[in-house]
């Protein structure tokens, strides 16, 4: 009987290159979602500050449409959020004192909607329509 010599068994590989690996991978990834939510947050906010602030006190909102967060946007060829606010005014509006009052430089009537006014603040498209004392507002980023 021969005496052969036994292998010695292998030492086991270390696991902590894989845990740092998998870390250096994950990590970023949640970081760029929670910045990316903090971002599409700070947007819509935007959106809605900029609504507020078109309207009179005395406006009565009638319907409205806010925006929301949809992680499935990708925003290089369309709108992500869009805002869309109806008003009734107590009496007439007029388009002109309209546009004047929000402060924005928009370019009033289009030859489709000559009722419309349409222009940019911070890369928000705005479009403000109306149609004796109701008002209709678009917005989208």
């Amino acid at each position: 009987m021969h005496w052969q010599r036994q292998p010695l068994p292998r030492p086991k590989a270390p696991r902590w290159p894989w845990f740092l690996a998998a870390g250096s991978v994950i990590l970023p990834l949640i970081f760029l979602f929670v910045a990316a939510t903090v971002n599409e947050s700070a947007k819509i906010h935007r959106l809605v500050s900029v609504a507020d602030g078109i309207a009179p006190t005395d406006w009565k909102l009638v319907w409205s449409d806010e925006p929301h967060h949809d992680i499935t946007c990708i925003p290089f060829d369309h709108s992500c959020h869009t805002l869309y606010r109806n008003w009734e005014a107590p009496g007439p509006v007029d388009l002109q004192q309209l546009v004047d009052s929000t402060g924005y430089e928009m370019e009033i009537g289009t030859v489709y909607r000559p009722d419309c006014a349409g222009g940019y603040e911070n890369r928000i498209s705005i479009r403000l329509c109306v149609d004796d004392n109701e008002v209709s507002l678009n917005m989208n980023d």
